[in-house]
């Protein structure tokens, strides 16, 4: 009689158990593509509960302007793969206004990409990061203003390329960076003006590039930059005039000097610069800036 009891308590539990894994509705795996509005704003009814992401998003228009809000991806509080918004340069939503539907998203396991979303005007939604585990790839998103959304990112353990925004007036919402674990490459932002947000950052595990940046008069924000491993590189930003803020980088972290087709740059005499060129077994490439700046022994010896 005891066995039978225990039989049938036994093969109760069984079932309680199989029924409740059944009717549990699992999170996404692999590579997720949000490519029509109506699979966000179902994401919630067709995987309740859902908060976490066993691989990567990619949100991108099927049909241009489809995507206008990511209300839908409330739940989700982790991805463990990238995350990108857009597929790739060539391709964004057009009327996505906000990330506010990402709140509550705390952790990505790879790359931020945010690709061509011409209504996106800053970041705001993804306050909960405070770190980026890839790459944080800003590219062609033309009324992006500012990195309002970041406020909380101090490590980003791959690259920072932002490129081709021409709305982007500053870096603040950047303010919180320390650490970029490889390169910081700042390209063909033709309204930049200052690299304001970047006032914390201290260690850059790669090259400083920054290229065809015409309004970019600026650089005093990077003054607490300690070190660089890789080469320093400040070419055709028309509008730049000094090399102020660039000060405090450990001359002996640079493996290479570009400054050159800087047409009003003309002060390039910071410690570091110069006592980097003092050397002259250090590679180095300086001309086309304007007087003062147009070759390595100008910059010496106006030091």
């Amino acid at each position: 009689m005891i066995m039978i009891k225990y039989f049938f308590f036994f093969t109760f539990s069984i079932f309680i158990f199989n029924n409740t894994l059944t009717g549990q509705k699992k999170c996404l795996k692999g590579v997720v593509i949000f490519n029509k509005q109506k699979y966000i704003d179902n994401f919630s009814l067709d995987y309740p509960g859902c908060t976490e992401i066993n691989g990567s998003i990619i949100i991108d228009d099927k049909h241009d302007g489809e995507i206008t809000n990511l209300n839908g991806l409330k739940s989700i509080s982790k991805i463990n793969g990238y995350l990108k918004i857009g597929k790739n340069p060539n391709s964004g939503n057009s009327k996505l206004t906000n990330l506010m539907g990402l709140k509550n998203l705390t952790n990505i396991g790879g790359a931020l990409e945010i690709y061509k979303n011409e209504s996106l005007t800053n970041l705001d939604g993804l306050e909960q990061l405070n770190e980026i585990n890839g790459d944080l790839l800003v590219f062609n998103n033309n009324n992006l203003n500012n990195f309002e959304g970041l406020n909380n990112i101090k490590l980003v353990k791959g690259n920072i390329g932002i490129k081709g925004n021409s709305g982007l007036k500053n870096l603040t919402g950047l303010n919180k960076l320390e650490i970029i674990d490889n390169h910081l490459i700042i390209y063909n932002n033709n309204n930049i003006e200052t690299v304001s947000g970047l006032n914390a950052l201290r260690t850059i595990g790669g090259s400083l590039h920054f290229q065809k940046n015409n309004a970019l008069f600026d650089l005093s924000a990077l003054s607490n930059l300690e070190k660089i491993n890789g080469p320093l590189q400040i070419i055709r930003n028309n509008n730049l005039t000094t090399l102020k803020g660039l000060d405090n980088i450990d001359p002996y972290s640079i493996t290479e000097l570009q400054i050159l087709g800087n047409s009003k740059l003309s002060y390039c005499g910071v410690s570091s610069i110069c006592i980097y060129l003092d050397n002259y077994a250090n590679k180095s490439t300086v001309f086309e800036n304007a007087i003062g700046c147009k070759t390595r022994k100008e910059v010496i010896d106006g030091e």
